[in-house]
């Protein structure tokens, strides 16, 4: 199974629900007989993959085989990358055991963490560094005066905040008192309309 372009995208579905979505350029080998529930794998050559993995039995993990290294996963989300010389684990929820094949060592990576396997690489679990958020602000701050404001009242001009990961600025419906002459500055017009949007 193979994803073609930078816009591909393929979903796989086992009956027990669990799903693993290819990204772009993507190539899978081989796919196990879903009908055998002990040999669930999935043989990742290339791209990346992420996976919603149903609670699988502890004698008969599901397996995720790439060149680099073997995850053996008993129920998570994941995603993996590929490249021709090393492995990515990403876990988002519970554990999976990282075994690389160049020298059978391994690790488990819990939920918040990465491991990378690769020849000479350090084989460890290591945490998700948070995002984060730039911010260059271009406003004309004399035509502004006092209508950025960082929280605070969004009725007193915009207000910034981050909730959930989104960085979200929300406008005041009306002109702020502070912008000379009572207008936005050109351009600004269109988004004061949406009153929320997010990046």
């Amino acid at each position: 199974l193979e994803t073609v372009g930078k816009a591909s995208q393929a979903v796989v579905e086992f009956p027990d629900s669990t799903r693993v979505v290819l990204g772009a350029d993507t190539a899978v080998a081989q796919i196990s007989d879903p009908a055998t529930p002990a040999a669930k794998r999935v043989t990742l050559t290339r791209g990346t993959l992420a996976a919603q993995v149903a609670k699988q039995g502890a004698d008969s993990p599901m397996i995720f085989l790439t060149p680099a290294a073997d995850a053996r996963v008993v129920g998570t989300r994941l995603t993996l990358s590929v490249t021709a010389t090393s492995t990515r684990l990403e876990v988002r929820e519970g554990k999976v055991r990282l075994v690389r094949k160049e020298d059978g060592s391994s690790v488990d990576v819990a939920a918040g963490h990465y491991a990378v396997a690769g020849k000479g690489l350090s084989l460890t679990a290591k945490a998700v560094p948070a995002p984060r958020v730039g911010l260059n602000e271009t406003f004309d701050q004399a035509r502004w005066s006092g209508a950025w404001t960082a929280g605070g009242d969004a009725g007193q001009g915009l207000k910034m905040a981050v909730d959930g990961g989104s960085l979200s600025f929300k406008l005041a419906q009306h002109s702020p008192s502070g912008v000379s002459g009572g207008n936005l500055p050109s351009g600004a017009t269109d988004v004061q309309r949406k009153g929320v949007s997010q990046v």
